[in-house]
Protein backbone atom coordinates (compact mmCIF):
# COMPACT_ATOMS: atom_id res chain seq x y z
CA UNK A 1 0.00 0.00 0.00
CA UNK A 2 2.63 2.20 0.75
CA UNK A 3 4.33 1.71 -2.45
CA UNK A 4 1.28 2.23 -4.27
CA UNK A 5 1.30 5.85 -2.57
CA UNK A 6 4.61 6.87 -3.43
CA UNK A 7 4.40 6.08 -7.05
CA UNK A 8 0.81 8.45 -7.22
CA UNK A 9 2.60 11.16 -5.52
CA UNK A 10 5.49 10.82 -8.28
CA UNK A 11 2.91 10.87 -11.00
CA UNK A 12 0.97 13.99 -9.68
CA UNK A 13 4.36 15.75 -9.04
CA UNK A 14 5.57 15.39 -12.57
CA UNK A 15 1.82 16.37 -13.88
CA UNK A 16 1.90 20.06 -11.72
CA UNK A 17 5.24 20.46 -13.01
CA UNK A 18 5.11 19.57 -16.31
CA UNK A 19 1.56 22.00 -16.78
CA UNK A 20 0.98 25.14 -18.05
CA UNK A 21 1.61 27.44 -15.05
CA UNK A 22 5.13 26.67 -15.71
CA UNK A 23 5.39 27.52 -19.40
CA UNK A 24 6.15 30.59 -21.51
CA UNK A 25 2.97 31.73 -21.52
CA UNK A 26 2.81 32.02 -17.73
CA UNK A 27 6.35 33.44 -16.83
CA UNK A 28 6.74 35.53 -19.62
CA UNK A 29 9.98 33.16 -21.27
CA UNK A 30 12.68 35.64 -22.73
CA UNK A 31 10.44 37.80 -25.00
CA UNK A 32 9.02 35.35 -27.52
CA UNK A 33 5.99 37.23 -29.34
CA UNK A 34 6.21 39.71 -26.35
CA UNK A 35 9.50 41.03 -26.57
CA UNK A 36 11.13 43.97 -28.34
CA UNK A 37 10.49 44.25 -31.86
CA UNK A 38 13.81 46.28 -32.55
CA UNK A 39 14.06 49.81 -32.70
CA UNK A 40 15.87 52.18 -30.45
CA UNK A 41 15.72 52.09 -26.32
CA UNK A 42 13.46 49.07 -25.83
CA UNK A 43 15.11 46.66 -23.34
CA UNK A 44 13.83 43.53 -24.65
CA UNK A 45 11.20 41.60 -23.42
CA UNK A 46 12.34 39.38 -20.74
CA UNK A 47 9.04 39.32 -18.09
CA UNK A 48 6.84 41.02 -20.81
CA UNK A 49 3.41 39.26 -21.30
CA UNK A 50 3.52 37.77 -24.81
CA UNK A 51 -0.24 38.75 -25.07
CA UNK A 52 -0.10 42.31 -23.58
CA UNK A 53 -2.67 44.73 -25.16
CA UNK A 54 -1.04 47.73 -24.37
CA UNK A 55 2.54 49.21 -23.12
CA UNK A 56 1.28 49.45 -19.08
CA UNK A 57 0.18 46.07 -19.50
CA UNK A 58 3.56 45.55 -20.46
CA UNK A 59 4.91 46.95 -17.71
CA UNK A 60 2.86 45.17 -15.08
CA UNK A 61 4.67 42.05 -16.52
CA UNK A 62 8.13 44.12 -15.93
CA UNK A 63 9.31 45.40 -18.75
CA UNK A 64 10.85 49.36 -17.78
CA UNK A 65 12.86 50.55 -20.69
CA UNK A 66 11.36 52.62 -23.17
CA UNK A 67 11.14 52.03 -26.69
CA UNK A 68 9.85 49.57 -29.80
CA UNK A 69 8.01 46.52 -28.52
CA UNK A 70 5.41 44.03 -29.68
CA UNK A 71 1.62 44.37 -28.75
CA UNK A 72 -1.45 42.18 -29.51
CA UNK A 73 -4.47 43.85 -31.50
CA UNK A 74 -8.35 42.95 -30.31
CA UNK A 75 -8.05 40.28 -32.93
CA UNK A 76 -5.13 38.69 -32.03
CA UNK A 77 -2.34 39.74 -34.86
CA UNK A 78 0.73 41.33 -33.11
CA UNK A 79 1.97 44.69 -33.83
CA UNK A 80 4.73 47.00 -32.91
CA UNK A 81 4.31 49.86 -30.68
CA UNK A 82 6.30 51.92 -29.39
CA UNK A 83 6.11 52.42 -25.15
CA UNK A 84 7.41 55.32 -23.37
CA UNK A 85 8.33 53.88 -19.70
CA UNK A 86 9.67 56.65 -17.87
CA UNK A 87 7.26 60.00 -17.96
CA UNK A 88 4.50 59.74 -15.14
CA UNK A 89 4.75 56.90 -14.22
CA UNK A 90 5.56 55.15 -17.39
CA UNK A 91 2.78 52.94 -19.40
CA UNK A 92 2.17 54.82 -22.24
CA UNK A 93 1.46 53.40 -25.83
CA UNK A 94 2.27 55.82 -28.85
CA UNK A 95 -0.49 56.25 -30.82
CA UNK A 96 0.00 59.86 -33.04
CA UNK A 97 3.44 61.43 -33.86
CA UNK A 98 3.36 64.78 -36.22
CA UNK A 99 6.24 65.26 -38.58
CA UNK A 100 6.82 67.86 -41.66
CA UNK A 101 4.61 67.60 -44.86
CA UNK A 102 1.13 67.99 -46.00
CA UNK A 103 -1.98 66.49 -43.45
CA UNK A 104 -3.87 66.48 -46.29
CA UNK A 105 -5.65 63.45 -46.75
CA UNK A 106 -3.25 61.70 -45.01
CA UNK A 107 -5.55 59.18 -42.27
CA UNK A 108 -4.02 60.59 -39.05
CA UNK A 109 -6.54 59.91 -36.50
CA UNK A 110 -8.21 57.92 -33.87
CA UNK A 111 -9.37 55.34 -36.26
CA UNK A 112 -6.73 56.10 -39.01
CA UNK A 113 -3.26 53.85 -39.73
CA UNK A 114 -0.45 55.68 -41.54
CA UNK A 115 3.32 55.70 -41.24
CA UNK A 116 5.69 53.60 -38.66
CA UNK A 117 5.76 54.17 -34.92
CA UNK A 118 9.80 53.85 -35.26
CA UNK A 119 10.25 56.68 -37.74
CA UNK A 120 10.06 60.09 -36.27
CA UNK A 121 10.56 61.69 -39.75
CA UNK A 122 7.35 60.60 -41.21
CA UNK A 123 3.68 61.19 -39.40
CA UNK A 124 2.15 58.06 -37.61
CA UNK A 125 -1.17 57.32 -36.32
CA UNK A 126 -1.77 53.96 -34.77
CA UNK A 127 -5.54 53.38 -35.56
CA UNK A 128 -5.66 52.65 -32.35
CA UNK A 129 -9.69 51.77 -32.04
CA UNK A 130 -8.75 49.14 -34.71
CA UNK A 131 -5.83 48.17 -32.50
CA UNK A 132 -7.99 48.05 -29.56
CA UNK A 133 -5.62 49.42 -27.13
CA UNK A 134 -7.06 50.19 -23.82
CA UNK A 135 -7.65 53.98 -22.67
CA UNK A 136 -8.05 55.29 -19.53
CA UNK A 137 -5.63 58.31 -20.21
CA UNK A 138 -3.95 60.49 -22.57
CA UNK A 139 -0.75 61.79 -22.65
CA UNK A 140 -0.60 65.16 -24.97
CA UNK A 141 3.12 65.87 -25.61
CA UNK A 142 5.59 67.53 -27.60
CA UNK A 143 8.61 66.18 -28.68
CA UNK A 144 11.84 67.14 -30.18
CA UNK A 145 13.19 65.53 -33.38
CA UNK A 146 13.23 62.32 -32.01
CA UNK A 147 11.36 60.59 -29.30
CA UNK A 148 12.32 63.25 -26.90
CA UNK A 149 9.32 64.71 -24.65
CA UNK A 150 9.52 68.55 -23.95
CA UNK A 151 6.68 69.52 -22.89
CA UNK A 152 3.60 67.28 -21.69
CA UNK A 153 -0.11 67.16 -19.95
CA UNK A 154 -2.28 64.11 -19.14
CA UNK A 155 -5.73 63.76 -18.72
CA UNK A 156 -8.02 61.10 -17.81
CA UNK A 157 -10.83 59.72 -19.59
CA UNK A 158 -13.84 57.53 -19.29
CA UNK A 159 -14.07 54.09 -20.44
CA UNK A 160 -15.82 53.79 -23.53
CA UNK A 161 -14.05 56.89 -24.89
CA UNK A 162 -13.45 56.00 -28.85
CA UNK A 163 -16.74 54.91 -28.81
CA UNK A 164 -18.67 57.37 -27.27
CA UNK A 165 -17.32 60.57 -28.45
CA UNK A 166 -17.35 59.67 -32.12
CA UNK A 167 -19.24 63.02 -33.36
CA UNK A 168 -19.03 64.26 -29.63
CA UNK A 169 -16.80 66.60 -27.44
CA UNK A 170 -15.69 65.29 -23.95
CA UNK A 171 -15.15 67.83 -21.68
CA UNK A 172 -12.19 67.11 -19.70
CA UNK A 173 -12.75 66.64 -15.42
CA UNK A 174 -10.67 67.54 -14.21
CA UNK A 175 -8.27 69.38 -16.83
CA UNK A 176 -4.87 67.56 -18.23
CA UNK A 177 -1.94 68.41 -15.46
CA UNK A 178 1.78 69.46 -16.24
CA UNK A 179 3.78 66.39 -15.93
CA UNK A 180 6.81 67.62 -18.12
CA UNK A 181 7.99 71.04 -18.50
CA UNK A 182 6.44 74.76 -16.96
CA UNK A 183 4.64 75.82 -19.53
CA UNK A 184 2.37 76.60 -17.52
CA UNK A 185 3.42 74.73 -14.48
CA UNK A 186 -0.44 73.82 -13.49
CA UNK A 187 -1.84 72.46 -16.66
CA UNK A 188 -4.61 74.74 -16.45
CA UNK A 189 -4.56 74.97 -20.72
CA UNK A 190 -7.46 76.73 -22.22
CA UNK A 191 -6.75 75.01 -25.64
CA UNK A 192 -6.77 71.52 -23.66
CA UNK A 193 -10.39 71.42 -22.40
CA UNK A 194 -12.10 69.49 -25.03
CA UNK A 195 -11.08 65.98 -26.56
CA UNK A 196 -13.12 64.14 -28.89
CA UNK A 197 -14.47 63.95 -32.56
CA UNK A 198 -13.26 60.40 -32.69
CA UNK A 199 -13.89 59.78 -36.18
CA UNK A 200 -12.20 62.13 -37.83
CA UNK A 201 -9.57 61.04 -40.09
CA UNK A 202 -6.71 64.05 -40.15
CA UNK A 203 -7.24 65.54 -36.38
CA UNK A 204 -6.27 64.44 -32.70
CA UNK A 205 -9.14 67.18 -31.50
CA UNK A 206 -8.73 69.41 -28.91
CA UNK A 207 -9.56 72.45 -28.36
CA UNK A 208 -11.09 75.14 -25.90
CA UNK A 209 -14.97 74.52 -26.20
CA UNK A 210 -16.93 72.19 -27.90
CA UNK A 211 -17.62 73.51 -31.79
CA UNK A 212 -15.61 71.53 -34.01
CA UNK A 213 -12.96 72.46 -36.18
CA UNK A 214 -9.96 71.07 -37.24
CA UNK A 215 -7.49 72.01 -34.07
CA UNK A 216 -5.33 69.41 -31.75
CA UNK A 217 -2.86 67.25 -33.50
CA UNK A 218 -2.76 67.30 -37.05
CA UNK A 219 -0.12 65.12 -39.03
CA UNK A 220 1.69 68.10 -39.48
CA UNK A 221 1.87 69.22 -35.92
CA UNK A 222 -0.03 70.85 -33.24
CA UNK A 223 -3.07 73.58 -33.98
CA UNK A 224 -3.70 74.88 -31.00
CA UNK A 225 -4.17 78.74 -32.51
CA UNK A 226 -2.19 81.71 -32.96
CA UNK A 227 -0.95 82.97 -29.21
CA UNK A 228 2.16 81.63 -27.38
CA UNK A 229 0.63 82.52 -24.14
CA UNK A 230 1.06 79.47 -21.45
CA UNK A 231 -2.44 79.51 -20.24
CA UNK A 232 -3.63 79.05 -23.56
CA UNK A 233 -2.15 77.17 -25.50
CA UNK A 234 0.96 75.62 -23.57
CA UNK A 235 3.19 77.73 -26.84
CA UNK A 236 2.70 74.59 -28.56
CA UNK A 237 1.18 76.16 -31.70
CA UNK A 238 2.66 74.53 -35.11
CA UNK A 239 5.35 72.53 -32.74
CA UNK A 240 5.93 68.66 -33.40
CA UNK A 241 3.80 66.65 -30.77
CA UNK A 242 2.78 63.24 -29.86
CA UNK A 243 -0.34 61.46 -28.38
CA UNK A 244 -0.25 58.96 -25.91
CA UNK A 245 -2.45 56.67 -24.02
CA UNK A 246 -2.37 54.16 -20.86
Amino acid sequence: MASRCLVLAALVLTAACSGKEFSTDASGGSGGSGGAAGGTGGGGGAGGNPAAASCKQLQAGGVTASGLYTLTAKNGAPFAARCEMTVDGGGWTLVARSSDGDPAGSGFGWRHATGAPDSPGAPYSMDVAGRGVPIGEIMLAERDDGYGITKAFVASVPAGFLKSYLNAPLQLSPPVKTVVGSCPPSGDVSMMTHVGYTDQPDVYFVRDHPNFEPFGLRADGWALGESTECQYNADLNWKHGMLFVR
